[in-house]
């Protein structure tokens, strides 16, 4: 923090503390990366100035993950102004910053110029070597030449200190990460040891008290019978939730045992289906086959009885100049009869009379053959 005039104390004017969007603002300047790089790590860091122009690679602990991507980072090292150690863990920024130096310069040191040198304390002047800058120092600090500047940087930090205890400045500018504790409100904070003397203000003013032997007041009742019937009722809402939820998880178990038991018997349903269907084909096949085996002997016995009743039929009908030399069933009730006579008209004749008395149907004749004076003809038919 720099200062042109010191007529005032320079802690009670808020025009000399850098704000944010100060911050962001010499961001935007056109000044070098490595002025800008060196800045952001002091910012960030609080490290010392001499501290941060001697960083080496050694002193950057980088933790990678399984991916071999890098984590998380710090700087060990001990301080060259101050003696002693150094340990400050990196945010994503400074880390970002670090990681690419390390790549990028080719010596140990981090913050180097163009000529691989590390950068001297003179490296600012020559990007602010037009505005007047002085460091700042407290107003009843008498402005002598004979006290070493080195002296009012070291005491910076802790005057920051102080001027944020005391509520001036700016409140909101705070380098600390704060924890959850930092968070809780100072009325909500009680003393560990309650047999020490010294008490928080809260149990001062007599509203609240963690002196376990005095004797509790009606808040104080009101807030225990409070946190009882709460504590009591999570109790019971808890008990039924789990009664609840091992009743749930028990019916839930016996109905996918009757799903597993019902599709098991439907299985085997499926399965004596599968049986009796096939017995059934079975036996339409094997009632078919005797249907057709009783077609055929009843077809055979009609015509096995056909024939006799057909020759005892012609005894009466053929003439007697006619006789039959052959009579055969050739195909299913077809008939055919061989006769011979010495004359064609009793040949004739009998043709008709099978004809006509429906002893045949579809009755037809050769012609004849004579020979030696017999005439031989063939007569075809079907039995009725």
């Amino acid at each position: 923090m720099y200062s042109l005039n010191q007529e005032k104390p320079w802690y009670l004017t808020d025009e000399w503390y850098v704000t944010v969007e100060e911050f962001d603002a010499i961001r935007r300047m056109n000044f070098p990366k490595d002025f800008i790089d060196f800045f952001e790590i002091a910012f960030r860091t609080g490290l010392h100035e001499k501290d941060i122009l001697n960083l080496k690679k050694e002193n950057i602990n980088l933790e990678k993950d399984e991916d071999n991507n890098i984590v998380s980072g710090r700087i060990y090292g001990n301080s060259i102004k101050f003696k002693t150690p150094i340990n400050v863990k990196l945010d994503q920024k400074s880390l970002s910053i670090l990681t690419k130096r390390m790549e990028n310069t080719k010596i140990e040191f981090l913050f180097v110029n163009e000529l691989n040198h590390p950068y001297s304390i003179l490296y600012f002047q020559e990007y602010l070597s037009e505005i007047d800058c002085q460091i700042l120092k407290p107003y009843f600090v008498n402005a002598t030449k004979d006290i070493n500047i080195q002296d009012y940087i070291e005491v910076n930090s802790a005057m920051s200190l102080a001027l944020a205890e005391l509520g001036q400045g700016i409140q909101g500018v705070n380098f600390k990460k704060q924890s959850f504790s930092d968070k809780i409100p100072g009325w909500m904070k009680i003393e560990v040891n309650p047999g020490k003397e010294k008490q928080s203000k809260l149990a001062q003013s007599g509203w609240f008290t963690n002196d376990l032997g005095e004797k509790l007041d009606k808040t104080e009742i009101g807030l225990l019978r409070t946190a009882m019937g709460i504590l009591l009722l999570f109790i019971i809402y808890s008990s039924f939730s789990g009664l609840l939820n091992k009743q749930m998880e028990k019916k839930d178990n016996q109905a996918q045992e009757s799903i597993a038991s019902t599709n098991s018997q439907i299985q085997l349903a499926s399965n004596d289906k599968t049986k009796i269907d096939s017995r059934t084909n079975d036996y339409t096949q094997m009632i078919q086959n005797l249907q057709d085996l009783n077609n055929r002997i009843s077809e055979a016995s009609k015509t096995r009885d056909s024939i006799p009743n057909l020759l005892n039929s012609i005894m009466y009908i053929i003439p007697e100049n006619v006789q039959i030399t052959s009579i055969q069933n050739t195909t299913g009730t077809h008939i055919v009869i061989e006769a011979q006579s010495n004359k064609y008209e009793q040949l004739g004749m009998f043709k008709a009379k099978l004809d006509t008395g429906m002893y045949l149907t579809n009755v037809i004749s050769t012609s004849g053959q004579q020979s030696n004076n017999i005439i031989k003809v063939k007569i075809e038919g079907d039995l009725p």
